[in-house]
């Protein structure tokens, strides 16, 4: 029931394409999910990627949930787990960024961190997750450029791991609105 502008990536994550779900207003954008979708995206949707007016370098928070499925099953006990998310971003500043796609003055540099404190339905153990994001938001295009670490949990507390992704724009196009 809500009217949002989706954006299609070909390849995110080197996982095949996607759509998100994005929606601006008065008070800024809002994620709204996309697809392909988890459990866990959809537990923590709809929430502000940017607020207006941008104000730099103050965090503000984006998540703050509790008990909510994380989607995985990471002890092994047929019982995915349950987790508290809290989720803050800073709006850092506006850079000029080259990407295949081209150069692309005046982005938006938006620095997040979410923390996931994860417990284990087995034992009741907590265990953090970690996930940083560095985003680069071109004006008229959207995302040009991003960067995701995140650490994850070791189970036996000894062996934990973490990826990175790293994405850029490659090409785009814009739809035209007629006026009338």
């Amino acid at each position: 029931g809500i009217q949002v502008k989706v954006f299609t990536e070909t390849n995110q994550a080197n996982e095949g394409p996607a759509e998100s779900y994005f929606l601006r207003d008065a008070k800024g954008i809002l994620y709204y999910g996309g697809e392909p979708t988890t459990p866990f995206e959809t537990a923590i949707v709809p929430y502000r990627v940017i607020r207006f007016p941008i104000v730099l370098r103050q965090a503000y928070s984006q998540i703050e949930k509790s008990g909510i499925s994380f989607g995985r099953d990471l002890d092994n006990d047929g019982e995915d787990e349950r987790s508290d998310v809290v989720a803050q971003i800073t709006a850092v500043g506006f850079e000029t960024i080259s990407v295949p796609a081209g150069t692309f003055k005046d982005c938006l540099k938006l620095q997040g961190e979410m923390t996931l404190q994860i417990t284990l339905s087995r034992n009741q153990k907590v265990v953090q997750m970690i996930d940083t994001t560095t985003n680069w938001f071109a004006p008229g295009v959207g995302l040009i450029k991003g960067i995701e670490k995140t650490e994850f949990p070791s189970l036996d507390g000894v062996n934990p791991t973490g990826t990175i992704i790293s994405e850029e724009l490659t090409e785009y196009s814009q739809e035209k609105s007629s006026s009338q």
